[in-house]
């Protein structure tokens, strides 16, 4: 998904983009942005140990959610307003956030998924004049994600946060709905 989603947006060779959210999606858009040729990515993470990761996989800079005036920070760091927002949260603030920074005329990119009505300001929207594309799943993106694997451009192994049995599945999924910096858990039989 995260490959699909940064070739939809058609990156150019110095673009620069904000990734919302390093969950394991945003982490590998974070990658992908890198090699696709952007020449700055910001991360915004709440999770300290997600912004870690980011900063580790490629990011510029990683941003607090909420923090005073993000879209001062974002601009000073990447040198101007990002080209593109991917939006790979899915929580229900983060496209209102996403119009919010992008550039007018930018790509705001909807990869993560809300369950619930979104609510955006449309003066926002209007004044920014920015395309949003949504991306789901992937196309034929396979044969390239292996590519890009077999010459270790993409770090998977990272991504890893925890190794847990099967019996601890049910604790796992439990404590997965309250805050936590995990990334991917993997299950062994």
């Amino acid at each position: 998904m995260a490959l699909h989603a940064v070739r939809t947006a058609h990156i150019n060779l110095g673009d620069t983009a904000i990734v919302i959210g390093a969950g394991p999606i945003g982490l590998l858009v974070t990658q992908c942005l890198r090699v696709a040729g952007a020449r700055a990515v910001g991360v915004i993470e709440v999770a300290p140990g997600r912004a870690k990761l980011a900063n580790r996989l490629g990011a510029d800079k990683v941003f607090t959610p909420g923090s005073d005036d993000l879209y001062t920070q974002v601009t000073r760091s990447l040198g101007a307003e990002p080209d593109v927002v991917f939006e790979c949260a899915g929580a229900v603030q983060t496209l209102q956030v996403a119009a919010e920074l992008v550039r007018p005329g930018g790509k705001i990119m909807l990869v993560g998924v809300s369950l619930e009505p979104v609510p955006i300001i449309p003066i926002v929207w209007g004044r920014k004049e920015a395309e949003l594309k949504a991306c789901v799943a992937y196309r034929d993106e396979f044969p390239l994600a292996l590519e890009l694997l077999a010459k270790n451009q993409i770090d998977v192994t990272s991504l890893i946060s925890d190794i847990i049995p099967l019996e601890d599945i049910g604790q796992t999924i439990k404590d997965l709905q309250k805050p936590h910096d995990q990334i991917k858990v993997l299950v062994e039989p």
